[in-house]
């Protein structure tokens, strides 16, 4: 139905670490499709002078830029400039070839305003997918903070969506987190490294707001078509509504907010006897969409000291049928506590691991540009390495 398999992460970086630094920048290069890129760009204009420079090298150019850790467009520049070796494997023969950085601006620009690096994306979702390379099942969501290089503001207009706001995040330990700027929303094929769809907003706007949208990407992109991993900030009973409706199985812990379970329920959203033990699981009826509960004392999980004939006169013993569609969020198609929820939901350090590699690998963090928009292409170009990297690395 779906794999539940941790594909490993140091595999990555033992191909970084074994591999020729002109080779493995070359490799990935040459991973990036750019000519359905070339098809979302405005043509060069027809008044003025004319464009002299390759916009798909300057793309390349870009794409090293996140991979080698470089800062700035001057930084690349000059590094263009200076490195010949660089220089030839982004695709430029002389020092003269470089761009002016107004040259690099206006082309990111133009990428900002326009679809291209979202084609180049999906384009790499399709290869890793007909290359079985990932697993295209099971996909894990999550979203984090990039800070904005702009002056920060006491305020931010709430209906202004392209400009940098305050953001709020309780960590682990419930330690409250702030920051000024936005949000990067990621899905990644879980057991991987690799993205399957990304998403900026300003801080302000809520994680879940933007799972819907995410997870439409994924799925259209034929990608996460089963299982769907969140962590416990995600856990709102219309998104389960929403996913279920999607043929989609959430997994995501339930958040009580420090609030008591509900009568006959249990912290894991289990219903309990009357006893307060926990029903065993008995069985799904596909049909009806229908999660079977049995009393733990017939199964032989407890011995309650009331025995069978307290809740039900049945040899069977006490059984409850609970339907997935009268209350997603507290009962699932797999449900909490059992090995194969555990299972699914420990593959969510995919998308943490993501993150950490694009912030620490590949300059997400790295922002110098303003605007919810340029901001999203920076993002984009992180998100292209990693993608291009991982293709790279599984390529013989």
């Amino acid at each position: 139905m779906y794999s539940i398999r941790q594909a490993s992460f140091f595999s990555l970086q033992d191909w970084i670490k074994d591999t020729e630094w002109d080779d493995q920048l070359q490799r990935i290069l040459d991973q990036v499709p750019l000519s359905p890129a070339l098809a979302a760009l405005p043509p060069p204009a027809r008044t003025g002078r004319p464009e002299q420079h390759d916009r798909p090298t300057m793309i390349r150019a870009y794409i090293a830029k996140a991979v080698e850790q470089i800062p700035t467009t001057e930084a690349l520049r000059a590094r263009l400039r200076r490195d010949p070796v660089f220089r030839w494997i982004v695709g430029y023969r002389g020092k003269s070839d470089v761009p002016s950085a107004a040259t690099f601006s206006r082309l990111f620009n133009q990428l900002s305003r326009c679809t291209s690096l979202q084609v180049i994306h999906a384009q790499l979702v399709e290869t890793a997918r007909e290359r079985h390379l990932v697993p295209d099942d099971v996909a894990a969501y999550d979203a984090s903070d990039i800070p904005a290089y702009e002056k920060t503001r006491r305020h931010a207009d709430a209906q202004d969506l392209e400009r940098a706001s305050w953001g709020m995040k309780t960590g682990p330990k419930g330690q409250k987190y702030r920051w000024f700027g936005y949000k990067l929303h990621l899905s990644v094929a879980a057991g991987s490294l690799f993205p399957l769809a990304a998403l900026t907003t300003t801080a302000m706007v809520h994680d879940v707001n933007m799972a819907r949208p995410l997870v439409q990407i994924t799925t259209d992109r034929n990608m996460g078509q089963q299982v769907a991993i969140f962590d416990a900030g995600y856990d709102q009973a219309t998104l389960y509504q929403d996913l279920h409706a999607q043929g989609l199985i959430p997994i995501i812990p339930l958040n009580r907010h420090g609030g008591e379970a509900p009568e006959g329920r249990n912290t894991l959203g289990r219903p309990t006897c009357s006893m307060g033990y926990p029903l065993t699981l008995a069985g799904y009826d596909a049909t009806t969409e229908t999660q079977k509960f049995r009393c733990p004392h017939a199964t032989g999980h407890v011995e309650c000291p009331m025995g069978m004939a307290w809740c039900s006169p049945s040899n069977y013993g006490y059984v409850q049928k609970m339907a997935i569609a009268d209350n997603p969020r507290e009962v699932g198609r797999i449900v909490r506590g059992t090995a194969t929820w555990d299972a699914l939901y420990n593959l969510r350090t995919s998308v943490e691991r993501a993150f950490s590699y694009l912030k620490e690998q590949l300059n997400l963090r790295t922002v110098r540009v303003r605007g919810r928009r340029k901001v999203h292409t920076h993002h984009l170009f992180a998100v292209i390495a990693l993608a291009a990297t991982v293709l790279a690395s599984t390529v013989s």
